[in-house]
């Protein structure tokens, strides 16, 4: 069987497209992305029933893989192609005809979701949540600013980041860290003492923080503090520890991955980490994510959820009550969201919302009354406003060069604008369902003007959100 390094798709919006897999890795110059975007295999989903085989020669037959069934292309063997796949939500691996492939299977990125977009951030405290008396990992150091800090985020996998502070260039390390000398005598000792002061809080029900506030009239205070551990919060790049990003309202916990301590600012003011939150971080992007390190078109034909359900009605099957056929105003505004502010907003709690509230159309989409709705339901949660709409590429360009971003309807389907490129006069256009007639792919698109003026992408109306603070709750 033939392994290769990387696979290289090609799009040709003409009747069909075709798709030349050479290399691991998707070369978006090849799909005329407006970004390049590596990832390990291709994804995609079926827009037709798919027939899946054993081996790579068309016997013995495996299964049918019904319409909206994500796969991904692992590897290839001439005129056929591996794919993985879920049934019964449970891993399975065949085999199906490239021909078969190229027509029956839509593209998209299906890399992880992140729940925040890499870039940088101003992270600030939320309210104060509960004491710790044990908090077990400190900071020599207190922050200038106890209140905010300017956080670099690295997505790795899984909801796990890397972190830098942007204003230090220092990232942040393990809980588990001490110092770069770990397996010292000193260092052991200083984690015996840890132990034992832990120990005795909890026998004696005094605080650990009191052995690090101080008061220079105590000498058994500055004798405490001088023995207590102080681990190494921030150090170089090989250094930088892994961090978990959980969502909670409008705020984030992060979480060191290895130990599931939480990463937390005491009322001391010193940063550390702790089994016990004192708070959570309310993370606010300082521009938008439209650069190369952030850009992100999600899709409503993503076979994560491409099958969902979205509409009151009972029939819970029916083709045209799906996110791949009816989601595109929701991911729009997903898209809409996500460029904005960086966070990834759940479809499934948009979609419910305007299910509920009435503002989902059965059989068609979604009524443009849900723009101006999902702010005030979501504003607050994910950091946006609803800015009004706009009917004129001036007051488009405004907007986008303010660093808003722009939700536009195009004929029977909604698209977003992020950003806006005065040298070309072109604009980055994220589509959530690629079509030949738009000339458009899951990866976004550099736009020119005279596309959005006439055609199957002419812009009839531009619903704008604009940067909101982030409530602390």
């Amino acid at each position: 069987m033939k392994k290769y390094a990387k696979i290289k798709p090609i799009l040709l919006f003409i009747t069909v497209f075709t798709v030349a897999l050479t290399t691991m890795t998707i070369d978006s110059l090849a799909y005329r992305h407006a970004y390049k975007r590596k990832t390990d295999y291709i994804y995609a989903t079926c827009r037709q029933v798919c027939s899946i085989y054993a081996w790579p020669d068309g016997s013995d037959f495996q299964d049918y893989l019904p319409e909206f069934t994500g796969v991904a292309v692992i590897d290839e063997d001439g005129a056929w192609y591996q794919v993985r796949y879920k049934k019964h939500g449970q891993p399975r691996t065949g085999w199906m005809t490239k021909e078969e492939f190229n027509w029956g299977c839509l593209l998209y990125d299906g890399r992880d979701k992140q729940p925040a977009a890499d870039g940088v951030y101003t992270a600030e405290q939320s309210a104060h949540l509960e004491e710790d008396p044990v908090a077990t990992v400190f900071s020599k150091d207190r922050i200038i600013t106890t209140d905010q800090m300017q956080l670099h985020l690295v997505y790795v996998s899984d909801h796990c980041y890397r972190i830098k502070n942007e204003t230090t260039g220092l990232w942040l390390c393990p809980a588990s860290t001490v110092g770069s000398s770990v397996n010292s005598i000193k260092d052991r000792q200083a984690s015996d003492y840890a132990k034992e002061v832990q120990e005795q809080s909890t026998e004696k029900n005094f605080n650990i923080s009191d052995f690090l506030k101080p008061d220079e009239s105590s000498e058994e205070a500055a004798d405490a503090r001088s023995r207590t551990p102080v681990y190494q919060l921030w150090g170089s790049k090989k250094q930088a520890g892994l961090f978990t990003l959980v969502r909670e309202g409008s705020c984030y916990s992060i979480i060191d991955h290895p130990s599931k301590k939480y990463f937390v600012l005491q009322d001391s003011g010193l940063l550390g980490f702790s089994f016990v939150k004192y708070n959570r971080w309310v993370l606010t992007r300082n521009e938008k994510a439209v650069d190369d390190e952030s850009i992100r078109d999600y899709t409503q034909i993503d076979g994560e959820w491409a099958n969902y359900h979205y509409g009151h009605g009972r029939e819970r099957t029916s083709l045209e009550n799906n996110f791949c056929t009816s989601g595109c105003g929701i991911f729009a505004t997903v898209n809409a969201i996500y460029s904005l502010t960086g966070h990834f907003a759940s479809p499934y709690e948009l979609a419910e919302y305007a299910v509920d509230h009435y503002y989902r159309i059965e059989g068609s989409g979604t009524d443009a009354g849900f723009f101006e709705a999902a702010s005030d339901a979501f504003g607050s949660k994910y950091g946006f406003e609803y800015a009004g709409t706009v009917e004129y590429f001036d007051d488009l360009i405004a907007e986008l060069n303010a660093g808003n971003v722009a939700i536009t309807y195009v004929p029977g389907h909604y698209t977003t604008i992020v950003d806006y490129n005065k040298k070309r006069d072109e604009f980055l256009l994220l589509d959530p369902h690629y079509l030949p007639k738009r000339a458009t792919c899951s990866f976004g698109d550099w736009v020119p003007r005279k596309n959005l003026e006439e055609g199957d992408l002419f812009a009839m109306m531009y619903y704008i959100y604009k940067p909101a603070p982030i409530s602390k709750n």
